[in-house]
């Protein structure tokens, strides 16, 4: 923050292993025979962390709740900005519960597995985040039995398979907005009650003048794909910056 009277935040910058994740190593049987997932809805792995990625299929859903921007880098990506100031988080409740009826983010709920590319580059494998507190001794809710993958172990797996598909399809759907030059940078500028300014950004966002201007064909075409119910999404999330600033406890 630059100063009492204004302030400016960036959404959370991009780390050498992905947000949330300190140690995240293969998931095997006999590394992790003696583990298990704790029982527990603790999101608090998250309370540092201002965006989350978001995968096309859930904008429609995130933009009820979420301001929805692109982040500002080679590849843009769809994200979910969850506060107004670096290490962030103004959905998570006291006891480290996400808010009650607020969407929670597929990327959040994957943790702490991860797909990662496995040594041949050709495929990914099933990680966890040996370093989560989620991640306890015991065979209370084990990852293997006998050797054996559990039911929580291949329903992790299932669900990342998914989050993998669909995160390959949002870059798909990214590349063609980047084509057509439809995204630009933008940033927010945000006024809370106290009479504080904030300025959010810089990140990227669809200019809706270029989108109006898409040939037909274009337009067909991402109407087909679903697309342009995505782009819509994130057009209609913007009143959610104003509904963010609300959550802010801004100081005196």
């Amino acid at each position: 923050m630059t100063d009492q009277a204004t302030s400016q935040a960036n959404p959370a910058p991009k780390a050498a292993l992905p947000v949330f994740y300190r140690q995240p190593e293969l998931l095997s049987s006999e590394r992790h025979a003696r583990k298990s997932l704790a029982p527990s809805a603790d999101h608090r792995f998250a309370k540092d962390t201002n965006a989350v990625p978001l995968n096309g299929v859930e904008l429609e859903l995130a933009q009820r709740h979420y301001p929805i921007v692109f982040s500002d880098e080679a590849t843009p990506f769809p994200m979910a900005i969850l506060g107004l100031r670096t290490s962030e988080n103004l959905f998570l409740d006291p006891s480290g519960r996400w808010t009650e009826g607020i969407y929670v983010p597929a990327y959040v709920r994957r943790y702490p597995f991860v797909f990662m590319t496995a040594p041949d580059q050709k495929q990914f494998a099933l990680c966890i985040d040996a370093a989560s507190g989620l991640v306890v001794d015991g065979d209370s809710n084990p990852f293997f039995r006998d050797g054996q993958p559990t039911e929580l172990t291949k329903n992790a797996l299932g669900f990342c398979t998914s989050f993998q598909a669909e995160y390959e399809k949002t870059r798909a759907f990214t590349a063609a907005l980047a084509e057509h030059k439809l995204l630009e940078s933008r940033s927010a500028n945000i006024e809370l009650g106290n009479g504080q300014k904030l300025v959010f950004g810089p990140f990227r966002a669809i200019d809706a003048a270029k989108l109006a201007a898409l040939p037909n064909a274009v337009i067909a075409e991402w109407l087909r794909s679903g697309w342009l119910g995505w782009i819509y999404a994130h057009l209609m999330s913007a009143p959610n910056w104003a509904a963010l600033a609300s959550r802010l406890k801004a100081p005196a």
